[in-house]
C-alpha cells in the first residue's frame, strides 16, 4: 500500500520532469535565436556599412545574444547530494528519511521553477531584441 508521502513524492517528480522539459525547450529556442543572431552579425560585418542603423542593428544583435546566453547557460538544480541521501538512508525512521527527501525535492522544484521563469524572460527579451534587429535590417536593406 502506498502512503500519502509516496503520492506526494511522485507528484513532485512529475513536476520536476515537466520543468526539465520546459527548460530544455526554451534552451533549444534560445540556441536557434543565438545562431540566427550570429549569422546576422556576420552578414552585417561583411556588409561593412557603419551607419547609425547598422550600429543599432549590431547593438540589438548583441542584446539578443546576451539574453540567449542568459537563457541557456545556468543549469537546473539536480537535487540533494549523495551525503544527504546516505544520511537519510541510515536514519532510524524510513518516514523521516522520506519526509526529508520530499522537503529537498520541494526546494529543488521551487529553485527550478524560478530558473524557468528567468529563462522564459530571457528568451522573451532575446526574441524582442531579435525582432528589433530584423526591423533594423529591413530598414538598412531598404536604404541600399
Amino acid at each position: 500500500m502506498t502512503s500519502r508521502l509516496d503520492h506526494l513524492l511522485a507528484e513532485v517528480d512529475r513536476q520536476l520532469g515537466d520543468v526539465r522539459e520546459q527548460s530544455a525547450a526554451l534552451a533549444g529556442r534560445a540556441g536557434l535565436l543565438l545562431a540566427a543572431g550570429l549569422v546576422g552579425a556576420v552578414v552585417l560585418a561583411a556588409a561593412g556599412d557603419g551607419g547609425a542603423v547598422a550600429v543599432l542593428l549590431l547593438v540589438a544583435l548583441v542584446l539578443a545574444m546576451v539574453a540567449g546566453v542568459g537563457a541557456v547557460v545556468p543549469a537546473l538544480a539536480v537535487g540533494p547530494g549523495a551525503g544527504a541521501l546516505k544520511a537519510w538512508a541510515v536514519d532510524d525512521s524510513a518516514e523521516d528519511g522520506l519526509a526529508a527527501l520530499y522537503a529537498a525535492k520541494l526546494l529543488v522544484l521551487e529553485a527550478n521553477r524560478r530558473r524557468l521563469v528567468f529563462a522564459s524572460l530571457a528568451v522573451y527579451g532575446q526574441a524582442a531584441a531579435a525582432l528589433v534587429a530584423t526591423v533594423l535590417a529591413l530598414v538598412l536593406a531598404a536604404r541600399r
